[in-house]
C-alpha cells in the first residue's frame, strides 16, 4: 500500500525544482513564459504522477535488499533499524 511518504516525496520535489525550471527556461527559451505553461508544468506533473509507483516500489525493493545483506552478513536485520 503506498505511504503517504511515497505520494508527497515527488510532490515536494515538483515545488521545490520550480526554480530550476525557470531559471533554464530564462537562459534557454525565447519565451520562457509560454514554454513553461505549455509544455514545462504538464511534463512536471506527468513526471509526478509517474514518481509516486516509482519511489514505491523503490523503497521496498531497497528494504528487502538491506534485509537481504544484513542475513547474508549474519546480522539481526531488527537490530540495525
Amino acid at each position: 500500500m503506498l505511504s503517504l511518504r511515497d505520494i508527497l516525496r515527488p510532490i515536494v520535489g515538483l515545488f521545490l525544482i520550480q526554480p530550476i525550471v525557470l531559471v533554464w527556461l530564462f537562459y534557454t527559451s525565447e519565451s520562457p513564459l509560454d514554454e513553461y505553461l505549455q509544455v514545462g508544468w504538464g511534463l512536471q506533473l506527468l513526471i509526478t504522477i509517474w514518481l509516486i509507483p516509482v519511489y514505491y516500489y523503490y523503497e521496498r525493493i531497497f528494504d528487502l535488499f538491506e534485509t537481504t545483506l544484513s542475513i547474508l552478513a549474519f546480522e539481526d536485520p531488527k537490530k540495525s533499524k
